[in-house]
């Protein structure tokens, strides 16, 4: 959800006002709630790589008027700096396997 009106966005905040636990989960429960989270975040991340190693190879980063896939990621899809040059690693990685 993009932050209205230009405001900065807060992950706090977003979490106090859009995130509601069942206040009666037990600890058991929330631990086995994360765990299936944790496993979707994790397969999720591993598609937008493969996705991202087909544009890589495609060559549509260049296509679309970025130098480098760096800058493509942080212009199209507003990653971090840090957050692009981690995602530019895995899919160099993959592309020399």
């Amino acid at each position: 959800m993009g932050a209205p009106n230009g405001e900065e966005f807060s992950l706090v905040k977003w979490v106090y006002t859009h995130v509601d636990l069942e206040v009666g989960v037990n600890h058991e429960e929330l631990l086995e709630a994360t765990d299936t989270w944790v496993a979707k975040e994790r397969e999720s991340s591993l598609k937008v790589i493969e996705h991202l190693v087909e544009i890589a190879k495609r060559g549509l980063h260049f296509e679309r008027g970025s130098g480098s896939l760096f800058k493509f990621l942080v212009d199209r899809y507003h990653y971090s700096e840090s957050a692009a040059w981690r995602r530019v690693r895995a899919v160099e990685a993959c592309l020399r396997v």
